[in-house]
């Protein structure tokens, strides 16, 4: 019962992280992505203050890596900026799918920066899935205006997904020795701090629309999401989460089509299979390899 009740947090999790794709999307119909992007950070900075200001009253301390936490924030930053600038262009579905490829390209930063071994089927994977993303986003179009308006906000996407990947692999280097929540508030307080550096040079405005789907966002897309996830870990594996993993796109995909009216031609639901095909291919092989080493 203890593990079910982990694994439907795991569930839980997911499907608010998968809301936050038309939460940004439908905000995104009457406010620019800067202003959405720093009031969700803003009210999250608000919310974590009483849990920082507790452990402080507790006194509390733990060595924290502040270096690596600033270097995190930066990476969380851009990945938010370029996402939720992407969106401005493109589709909420089409942007949790793309998503997705996360799983692809964190193999290959993990070998490059901290020296994990990257596997043939790592990298066949990643070009099965860049080929999936080239064929969701151009629809195989190509021609100068295919290159502008939904494609230029779908490599913007993908873009977050390199920034995120790396934001992945250096979380790994401090997650052993530090508390996941500290982790959490540091990183969310340091992605605004970075944001409030870019303010001489945007003007912020926000409707009511917007400033109640930052407060969506702050809330159930990103506090509590992250610590069900945190919380499903103690008893759910790595493997099964990955397996699970995709599960975020189906509520973003359900309320964009239900919501926002989105629809799919033909060659973008290729493309999505050939995407969702190239993780599957990454989560089934590290299944065979642990069974492998289970049984030495």
């Amino acid at each position: 019962m203890s593990k079910k009740k982990h694994f439907l947090a795991l569930l839980a999790s997911l499907f608010f992280f998968g809301l936050s794709f038309p939460a940004i999307k439908l905000a995104l119909s009457s406010n620019d992505w800067f202003s959405l992007i720093y009031f969700r950070f803003l009210l999250a900075t608000l919310l974590i203050l009483p849990y920082l200001f507790s452990k402080f009253l507790k006194k509390e301390s733990e060595t924290i890596p502040l270096k690596t936490l600033l270097i995190i924030g930066f990476f969380n930053t851009m990945g938010m900026a370029l996402q939720t600038a992407g969106m401005e262009l493109t589709g909420a579905a089409k942007s949790a799918i793309l998503t997705q490829l996360i799983m692809v390209f964190t193999p290959l930063f993990s070998y490059l920066l901290i020296k994990e071994k990257v596997h043939f089927y790592q990298l066949f994977a990643a070009l099965l899935s860049m080929s999936g993303a080239v064929i969701l986003s151009t629809n195989l179009q190509f021609n100068a205006r295919s290159f502008s308006g939904p494609i230029l906000g779908d490599a913007l996407i993908i873009l977050a997904n390199l920034f995120w990947a790396l934001f992945i692999v250096f979380s790994k280097k401090i997650a052993l020795n530090t508390s996941p929540f500290i982790m959490q508030a540091a990183n969310i307080l340091f992605s605004f701090l970075f944001l409030n550096a870019f303010l001489p040079f945007r003007k912020i405005s926000i409707d009511q629309l917007g400033f109640f789907s930052a407060a969506f966002l702050a809330f159930f897309c990103t506090i509590v999401p992250t610590t069900l996830y945190f919380f499903s870990l103690k008893k759910v594996s790595a493997t099964t989460s990955a397996v699970v993993g995709p599960f975020e796109t189906i509520s973003a995909i359900i309320v964009a089509v239900i919501l926002l009216k989105e629809r799919f031609s033909f060659f973008e639901i290729t493309g999505i299979l050939i995407i969702f095909s190239s993780i599957y291919l990454i989560v089934l092989k590290e299944i065979l390899i642990k069974k492998r080493a289970d049984k030495k």
